[in-house]
């Protein structure tokens, strides 16, 4: 790693180590394990979830746990200079000022949009989701206009109160609206975990 890391700094142009962010949650610790980050001192706790940053000036970069929700932005205002993480948040960027690097060989996931049971989706009225954009680009793709209520998580309970007709979540096995006997009705956008960079040029720079 040690090489790669000169490398990217003298291809960024930086006299400081590289800011590599990675998003917590989902993959976290498969997304650190592809990458020949080593066993360093403080890597295990980072690892683990147990810190945030693991800091490793020998090699010159610094690892950043973050939510995935907040890389897209760090990544475009300069906070980062590299991030992994899935491609659902970047697809919520409304700029799109970010470039994909590359995908990583990680187990695949989908925004859906799920109901209680088979229905037209002209007739739906009111969704529930915490992807707000990727909502209203959906239905105005199709010209049914709709209700959006924000919702931080736990989509499913809003749909079994029937206080809405649909929510769009992710689906990673599928094994909770099975569990509630939902219905996936589409599939919105595929998704995977990412490497993002900030250009084109960085971009091509990873993808070579």
């Amino acid at each position: 790693m040690e090489d790669e890391s000169k490398n990217l700094k003298k291809q960024f142009n930086l006299s400081r180590n590289i800011n590599i962010a990675i998003g917590k949650g989902r993959m976290f610790q498969e997304s650190l394990d592809i990458f020949s980050f080593g066993s360093k001192i403080g890597y295990e706790e980072f690892y683990n979830n147990r810190l945030p940053i693991f800091e490793n000036n020998l090699e010159g970069y610094n690892l950043l746990a973050l939510r995935h929700s907040d890389l897209s932005w760090m990544l475009k205002k300069k906070w980062v200079d590299i991030a992994i993480g899935s491609s659902l948040w970047f697809l919520s960027d409304r700029e799109k000022s970010n470039k994909k690097a590359f995908e990583l060989n990680l187990k695949k996931y989908r925004l859906s949009l799920i109901a209680k049971a088979e229905i037209p989706i002209s007739r739906i009225k009111k969704v529930a989701t915490r992807f707000n954009h990727l909502t209203s680009q959906y239905f105005d793709k199709i010209n049914n206009k709709v209700e959006i209520i924000h919702m931080g998580g736990c989509h499913e309970v809003a749909l079994s109160l029937g206080k809405v007709d649909a929510i769009i979540d992710v689906i990673e096995t599928g094994r909770t609206i099975r569990k509630m006997n939902f219905i996936e009705l589409d599939t919105i956008h595929f998704l995977g975990h990412e490497v993002w960079v900030r250009n084109d040029q960085d971009a091509q720079k990873y993808s070579d």
